[in-house]
């Protein structure tokens, strides 16, 4: 990191570890998503309370993926790499 990213507090963003970013935050999201979804159906409880009581934005409960199955690329670069 140079001095300037340093004073700003940039990382580089590729590297999970600089920015805080883990295995172990994504599944604390996931989790809290679905407990967000138990509350909603379960308990009859609407979005906005279900969020607050685990703590987590709506948004990312709303969040949906728009990612493409790209299965057939990845094995294609396997061969080509191996």
């Amino acid at each position: 990191m140079t001095e300037t990213q340093s004073f700003y507090g940039r990382a580089n963003h590729r590297d999970p570890e600089e920015t805080g970013i883990r295995a172990e935050g994504l599944r604390a999201f996931v989790a809290k998503r679905e407990t967000t979804r138990h509350s909603q159906n379960t308990l009859a409880m609407s979005e906005r309370r279900a969020c607050a009581l685990v703590g987590l934005p709506r948004r990312i409960t709303r969040y949906v993926s728009t990612r493409t199955d790209d299965a057939a690329l990845r094995q294609r670069l396997r061969e080509l790499a191996g």
